[in-house]
């Protein structure tokens, strides 16, 4: 069975990284171009898995925090350091002397780093957990939807929930990239809720690492049906595979050590939720 096959795979755990948050594009290396850390709009077109790269298509740069206190630094200047899948931003930031730890000096504290993102998915990505609540006539106990695809950096299978980035030329928002992303990846459609929303309607998202631009936001997922003729997939996705787990064997997977962060981070949020709202899930 689908949960024998789950129960398997977590006896032996093996520590992967998350996943990619978007996987939309896949040009060439592109030349470093000098980009201004300003220019946050989404500008360059959506292009095809086989479209070659340009060095005059317009990348956003990662986007810098707005909020009061929370830019440490000056951006002195950012380049464009490799592009494929993801993207490589060359950042040189000058921090003040005698600010953050700095040394008091006249002069200031200058460091370049790699910052990572996907600016064709503006930065954002959509998690969502595709809960099915329990059953007292069936006595069927509440199940999760959960993916197991391939990994490309630790070159294994891992577990997540079903993820994906905004696409500007599909998607309005990126409550409707979750949506297809549900439809794609786990064959469901339903009610897809933003649990960001109930803490702060302005909220930035979650960000994906200290090193990464990128910034996701959890959905939860309800009222599930199967869809019989779901949206087609991406080449890379050829290896998913879809299960449905009871919560205590969904809580192994996710603390195996083969569940990306994003995932773990949405699930938490959506169990909490759920068990406010009374529902059972052990």
């Amino acid at each position: 069975s689908a949960v024998a096959a789950v129960a398997r795979h977590v006896s032996a755990p093996r520590v992967l990284w998350r996943r990619a948050a978007n996987r939309v594009w896949c040009p060439g290396r592109v030349t470093s171009t000098t980009r201004s850390t300003s220019s946050h709009a989404f500008k360059n077109k959506q292009p095809s898995s086989t479209e070659p790269s340009s060095d005059t298509d317009p990348l956003p740069s990662p986007s810098i925090s707005e909020r009061p206190g929370g830019q440490m630094g000056t951006v002195i200047s950012e380049t464009v350091a490799y592009d494929r899948y993801l993207t490589v931003f060359d950042r040189t930031v000058s921090f003040k002397g005698g600010t953050h730890g700095v040394p008091v000096s006249d002069t200031a504290l200058t460091v370049k780093y790699d910052v990572v993102g996907h600016p064709r998915a503006n930065f954002r990505f959509a998690v969502i957990f595709p809960f099915h609540p329990a059953d007292e006539k069936t006595n069927k106990q509440a199940q999760v939807t959960v993916i197991r695809e391939y990994c490309q950096a630790s070159n294994e299978m891992g577990y997540s929930l079903p993820t994906g980035g905004f696409n500007p030329k599909k998607h309005k928002s990126l409550a409707d990239s979750a949506i297809a992303e549900l439809a794609e990846e786990a064959m469901l459609e339903g009610n897809v809720i933003d649990m960001l929303d109930a803490i702060d309607e302005n909220h930035p998202g979650f960000v994906e690492g200290k090193w990464c631009s990128n910034r996701f936001r959890p959905y939860l997922a309800t009222g599930l049906r199967s869809i019989k003729n779901p949206p087609a997939r991406d080449a890379e996705e050829f290896s998913i595979e879809i299960s449905r787990v009871t919560i205590p064997e969904f809580k192994k997977i996710m603390y195996s050590g083969q569940m990306m962060v994003p995932s773990m981070v949405t699930a938490n949020m959506a169990l909490e939720r759920l068990r406010r709202d009374g529902y059972v899930l052990d």
